[in-house]
């Protein structure tokens, strides 16, 4: 045997071993990653995502004949027409005790993405127009704000009786995450981490926070 073929085995089984090593890794963090994304532990009252992505059924199908007024334009209109993602907030201007804390997180989602990648409204439910104008004037939020007049949200939804309730979705209406009330602010900071990594990135050429022509 010439002295050359030693030298091959060896660098051949280095090779092996080498692939076998990397092959491994790659496995590790897969699973890792894997874990992470389905089995972190969810803020309190948070719905968690199983392994297909979904969270537990959240019927958002009342929405979609429900009869909303924006209070920013004055006019009737349905949320969140066309986005690729968009986050949905139920909560009552008169007994919400997290809402106040947890606006901060909501405008800062908003501010950060542009609407045609995520888009933020919030649904005052169980409130009067009063309540509604003194709960924008008292706050002066940034969101898209709408007002169930009509109580049609109310009467089509099963939504639960404390708010605010969260309502991450995708284009296809798909629950991606649904969160109810968050009242410490580890929390809040988690519920917009755990939105940020599913919508990802802020669209490259958008301008933070470029609101789409409101309808």
């Amino acid at each position: 045997m010439s002295s050359s073929e030693p030298n091959s085995s060896r660098r051949s089984g280095r090779s092996v071993l080498l692939r076998a090593s990397l092959l491994a890794c790659s496995l590790a963090a897969a699973w890792l990653a894997g874990y992470f994304l389905t089995s972190s532990p969810a803020p309190e009252g948070a719905a968690s995502v199983d392994h297909d992505g979904a969270a537990p059924a959240t019927d958002l199908s009342g929405l979609r004949g429900a009869r909303l007024l924006n209070l920013k334009t004055g006019l009737h209109s349905r949320p969140a027409a066309g986005a690729p993602y968009a986050l949905f907030i139920f909560l009552s201007a008169s007994d919400c005790s997290s809402c106040v804390d947890e606006l901060r997180v909501w405008q800062h989602l908003s501010g950060v993405y542009p609407a045609s990648q995520l888009e933020v409204s919030a649904i005052l439910v169980r409130s009067s127009v009063e309540e509604a104008t003194a709960f924008l004037k008292a706050y002066a939020p940034t969101l898209n704000f709408y007002l169930d007049e009509g109580e049609d949200v109310e009467r089509r939804m099963k939504l639960p009786e404390k708010t605010p309730y969260k309502v991450l979705t995708n284009a296809a209406g798909q629950v991606l995450l649904a969160e109810g009330p968050q009242p410490t602010a580890s929390g809040q900071q988690r519920f917009g981490e755990m939105v940020a990594a599913v919508v990802g990135p802020p669209a490259h050429g958008s301008e933070p926070g470029q609101a789409a022509p409101r309808r």
